[in-house]
């Protein structure tokens, strides 16, 4: 239960949950989601089911945790500011365990790290993103930025398997600036731009699908644009133009 609770305080840090939602989030991850739903047809009665009695339980054990937190606190109270230093700059409670790569800082505990990766965090640091974490004590020291293979650094990494990608922001599209601004700032994390072209400030990196994937949906999100393909080379590079994506409107009168 005590690991329930870490991922619940960790889920409301992280994505500004109430109580109730972070519970409810991390019994779905940690048992399924089918099997968290078909506990609401087990022991239904009088109003109740077995979900609503597993989140009392989970609800009454944060609660408990939170007043021994505050207790600890009060009691100690008069811990050294180096003592803070080393913990988790998400939840403030354990300790940083954990290194965000490909980036390299130490930012969090093992708890928050998973919570990082699978929820497409940036570092809170550095402001780039986290791919994946490796413990503080690892072998491991270097990671490849673009496909992710990871050595000690004392081996060579000679072969990259990424795919050079090349992203063209049509330098007449009508955007509003703070968008133009804030998408410059987020593919920058990958390369510099070049804006020789008339018509074009083109980004070239090297990124593996998965990781570029995740890259299309964050920009898709945030500010209602597509990477749209226009041109490639099997297994070499793949040339794509920034849209906006089609309205609802427009979507549905095509429909």
């Amino acid at each position: 239960m005590s690991i329930l609770v870490r991922e619940i305080a960790s889920v409301m840090e992280l994505l500004q949950l109430q109580l109730l939602q972070a519970i409810m989030q991390v019994l779905e991850d940690n048992i399924g989601p089918t099997t968290f739903d078909n506990l609401t047809k087990t022991n239904a009665k009088n109003g109740s089911n077995d979900q609503k009695r597993l989140i009392f339980r989970v609800a009454t054990a944060y609660s408990r945790h939170i007043q021994n937190l505050h207790t600890s606190e009060t009691e100690h109270d008069e811990s050294s500011d180096s003592d803070s230093e080393d913990l988790c700059l998400i939840c403030g409670k354990n300790p940083i365990t954990m290194i965000n790569m490909p980036c390299g800082c130490k930012t969090s505990c093992s708890i928050c790290a998973r919570m990082q990766v699978e929820h497409q965090q940036k570092c809170s640091i550095c402001k780039h993103h986290i791919r994946q974490e490796r413990t503080i004590d690892s072998n491991f020291e270097v990671q490849c930025a673009a496909c992710g293979f990871i050595w000690d650094g004392n081996a060579q990494h000679s072969e990259c398997s990424a795919i050079e990608r090349i992203i063209c922001l049509p330098k007449a599209i009508p955007l509003l600036q703070k968008i133009k601004r804030d998408l410059h700032h987020g593919l920058c994390e990958y390369t510099e731009p070049d804006e020789t072209d008339e018509f074009f400030v083109e980004y070239t990196f090297d990124l593996r699908n998965d990781w570029f994937k995740k890259l299309s949906v964050e920009i898709r999100q945030k500010y209602g644009l597509r990477f749209k393909m226009i041109e490639k080379m099997d297994g070499v590079w793949i040339r794509y133009i920034v849209q906006s994506l089609p309205s609802t409107t427009a979507h549905s009168k095509s429909n």
